[in-house]
Parts: structure tokens; sequence; C-alpha cells
């Protein structure tokens, strides 16, 4: 795991908001899933749920994490800086992220 982004709430100091694995930029996104979803088992152990993204600094694939029997995991539509209107929709969700995440700073 490259990156972890935590939320701080009393009642759930450790809660797990957005895991981020990177590649470099000649791989595709999809070459990090099973790195992402490994560390995000560890997730669901303590929780419901929780954002995953996979990127390759142009290539943006977000990824929802879900607790169960068995744990399921949801792909959104990868996204590329290459694209002016997908460049917007990657900070969309970033920011949709933040806005369900308790306690989370606002940007």
């Amino acid at each position: 795991m490259d990156i972890l982004a935590l939320g701080r709430k009393p009642s759930h100091p450790d809660f797990w908001i957005l895991l981020i694995e990177t590649k470099n930029a000649g791989i595709d996104t999809s070459a990090g899933l099973p790195q992402l979803l490994t560390y995000g088992s560890t997730a669901l152990d303590q929780q419901d749920w929780a954002w995953g993204l996979i990127t390759n600094g142009i290539d943006y694939q977000f990824v929802q994490l879900q607790a169960g029997q068995p744990p399921q995991y949801y792909l959104f539509p990868k996204l590329s800086l290459l694209y002016m209107a997908q460049a917007g929709k990657i900070l969309q969700v970033l920011q949709g992220i933040l806005a369900i995440a308790p306690s989370a700073p606002q940007v």
C-alpha cells in the first residue's frame, strides 16, 4: 500500500477512508488490484466499508470495498487525466469520499 488516509473519530480512531496503490505510468491500473484488495481486507475487519484508488499517474480506478461474507468490491470506471472532463470527475470523486468520511477535513 502506498498511501493510507485515515479519518479520526473518537469512537473509531483508526477508520480507514482511502487506500491508494500506485503503479508506474507504463503499467495498467488493474495490476494493482490484488494488492489493494489484500490491504483493504484488513480495514474490513474493523469497519463496514473503505474506498480504494489505484493509479499510474494518468489513469485512476476507484474501488469500493464492502465487508461481508465474503467481502465484496466494486470497480468504478477508469478515469484519465488525459481527458479534461474525466480529470474533473477525479476531483469530484475525491471530494465525495471526503464528504462521507467521518471527521474529514474540508478541501
